[in-house]
């Protein structure tokens, strides 16, 4: 939530909340009720609920697709990181004035590209298209270098000093995001390089 004595009207100019309330309405589809409630978040989290409002209205992610598989066959299932973590990260560590030029410069730039488009590439295992199309995302929403390798570089390697022992009690299913895959820092690039064979799995 947004700290006690800042509200929306004082963090955005009133051209800025004209443009953040057309871009709810014309692209999340937010009615007058809910674009009032949104004004209580911190820019950093109004993000991320219209991402996960405009993926939800596209279809479901793999990641929720395998949990529902996983859970309904009575198999366990956990995560690589915290939700502590995960709130740190995305929702609180940048300044507000940080988060509020990155969502202004994600709804201005609005980076298009269809999840259809994106696993066609998966499939015949052109990850380069994966990472440059990552790239283009993180340039169009104005990340910085070091705020993506945060997102992706740091987290892949904490990942990777915990995956093995995972692996070694049993058989196990991973589930990360495209993103994480290519490029030297990359999970699969990563798990190469501490001894494992990677290869893909094809019907």
């Amino acid at each position: 939530f947004l700290p006690e004595g800042t509200s929306f009207q004082s963090l955005f100019t009133p051209e800025e909340l004209q443009r953040l309330h057309q871009y709810a309405v014309e692209m999340c589809h937010l009615d007058s009720f809910q674009w009032e409630l949104l004004q209580d978040f911190n820019p950093a989290t109004v993000s991320r609920l219209w991402g996960m409002k405009r993926n939800r209205e596209q279809k479901t992610g793999y990641g929720d697709y395998f949990k529902k598989q996983a859970l309904a066959q009575g198999k366990n299932v956990g995560g690589l990181e915290t939700s502590q973590s995960q709130l740190e990260m995305f929702f609180v560590q940048p300044t507000l004035q940080r988060q509020k030029e990155r969502l202004m410069c994600s709804i201005d730039n609005d980076f298009k590209n269809p999840d259809e488009e994106i696993e066609n590439y998966y499939y015949t295992q052109d990850f380069k298209y994966i990472w440059k199309s990552f790239l283009q995302g993180m340039e169009a929403a104005c990340y910085t270098r070091e705020e993506y390798c945060r997102m992706l570089d740091d987290r892949n390697a904490d990942w990777l000093t915990k995956m093995p022992a995972i692996m070694q009690q049993k058989s196990t299913l991973f589930v990360v995001g495209f993103a994480h895959l290519p490029g030297d820092q990359g999970v699969l690039n990563l798990l190469r390089k501490v001894g494992y064979k990677v290869k893909a799995v094809k019907k």
